[in-house]
């Protein structure tokens, strides 16, 4: 072939080279695509970048775009400005760099080997890393001879633990059969969102909700081998809901009668700034916070104490989300805090995850595979606990705190002429009633899912 000029590419024509140079940069943007829109590398170039965001904490994907835009669009101004600096940087030295790839191979390539094996060593920290870079190496080289591209092997490099994951999980589901993941008609009937606070699928029903709330309190969390109080199983809390601790046994006691406690503490603070940290969940310094409950000193307990005595602390905003009206789109449904991310007042949240589980799995039993049982349960589920949500903002449960606060200041000598028993129960009662929680009810209540039931499948298209 040749230009409109009559010479042949092939023959050293610069219109061909400049054909060619162009279409393997113009290939670079669209790289991207795949990279930001699903978190899979287009190219060998786009493998490395993503390498860095992993590297860097940063999952590629179309959540980027959410949480963070300035890293996204970092990249777009970034690629604009490397294409100026390439324009100018060609003309400036590209006769310099004609000569340098003039070069012998025997250079160039032990150069760009020792600068590899360098790099690999400083980061992995030893000799191991170097070999497996060199055992990819060859691999690689193999793979070329072959004809396989290498692009093949660093896919699976970045999908492979989420492919082991969800094969993982679905076997599970199947009993072990991995044949019936071809024909199983469940699993291209319903899509059941149960990612979390952060969830895509929320995001696309709803797009327009409003971001993260956070009203100000802080959690530490943290567990301290201490003698249980009470009961031995009680659950315990102190001060009030803008500033408290709680505290209960989640292990049986040793021959000692120590027990692992858990443990949260709690401030609130002016959210009127919003949330600064970039970590949702992160390790602290018990000094961090530890000043917050100074002189939390009493003769059965010993709250500063309780404290430093434990291993690791992890800090959390407490957060949530606002209810939105429905938690189904036609053969779509969320689950747990995809659907309503809740402050953990209570404990309640996991709960009723595990909640939404056991009702779904009712109305998928009543009307099958279908859109319908969706229906059902988000008729069932979403108003009642959309108003979980709104209480636990609230004092929920913690309210009585607030109470004995505000009629005597935390000091008395007898609770009962401070709030009655009867108007402690009725309180609490009215907690457990709206959260499901009323023990009386839930033991009388039948089984949510009767014992044989199962899940009639849909028959294939």
């Amino acid at each position: 072939r040749g230009d409109d000029g009559g010479v042949p590419f092939g023959t050293g024509n610069l219109k061909g080279i400049a054909a060619t140079e162009s279409a393997n940069s113009a290939v670079m943007g669209a790289n991207l695509i795949p990279l930001l829109g699903i978190g899979i590398p287009g190219s060998i170039s786009a493998a490395l970048l993503i390498s860095a965001f992993v590297i860097h904490g940063v999952q590629p994907g179309p959540l980027m775009f959410r949480n963070q835009a300035e890293l996204v669009y970092g990249l777009f101004g970034a690629m604009l400005m490397a294409n100026l600096c390439n324009l100018l940087v060609g003309q400036v030295s590209l006769r310099a760099w004609t000569r340098a790839v003039r070069a012998p191979a025997g250079f160039i390539f032990p150069a760009a080997l020792i600068c590899c094996m360098a790099g690999v060593y400083l980061s992995a920290g030893g000799s191991f890393g170097v070999a497996v870079m060199l055992i990819a190496a060859v691999v690689s080289l193999l793979l070329g001879a072959v004809g396989v591209p290498v692009i093949v092997l660093l896919i699976a490099f970045f999908l492979g633990r989420r492919f082991e994951t969800s094969l993982s999980q679905s076997l599970t589901i199947l009993d072990g059969d991995p044949a019936a993941m071809l024909d199983h008609p469940v699993a291209c009937a319903l899509l059941i969102g149960a990612e979390g606070i952060h969830s895509p699928i929320r995001a696309q029903m709803h797009p327009d909700q409003p971001p993260i709330h956070w009203g100000g309190a802080i959690m530490w969390r943290g567990t301290t081998r201490a003698r249980p109080i009470r009961t031995g199983a009680s659950f315990v809390g102190l001060g009030t809901h803008r500033h408290r601790l709680v505290f209960y046994p989640i292990s049986q006691p040793d021959a000692d009668g120590m027990a692992e406690i858990n443990w949260i503490a709690e401030v609130t603070v002016d959210n009127s700034d919003g949330w600064q940290s970039n970590d949702w969940n992160k390790k602290v310094a018990i000094e961090d916070f530890i000043h917050h409950f100074d002189g939390w000193n009493y003769d059965w307990l010993d709250v500063p104490e309780l404290i430093r005595r434990a291993g690791d602390v992890w800090e959390y905003p407490m957060i949530d989300r606002d209810p939105i009206p429905t938690w189904r789109d036609g053969a779509v449904a969320l689950l747990g805090d995809a659907a309503h991310a809740m402050y953990p007042t209570g404990s309640n949240g996991a709960s009723q995850a595990i909640v939404d589980a056991r009702v779904l799995g009712a109305c998928l039993v009543e009307h099958g595979v279908t859109a319908e049982a969706l229906a059902a349960y988000d008729a069932r589920l979403c108003g009642p606990i959309s108003e979980v949500v709104l209480r636990n903002r609230g004092a929920g449960p913690f309210g009585l705190l607030n109470l004995v606060d505000e009629r005597c200041g935390g000091q008395f000598d007898d609770i009962d002429a401070v709030i009655p028993a009867d108007e402690r129960s009725a309180f609490m009662a009215a907690y457990k009633s709206a959260a499901g929680f009323a023990i009386e009810s839930l033991n009388a209540a039948p089984r949510t899912i009767a014992e044989g039931a199962g899940v009639k499948a849909p028959s294939p298209a």
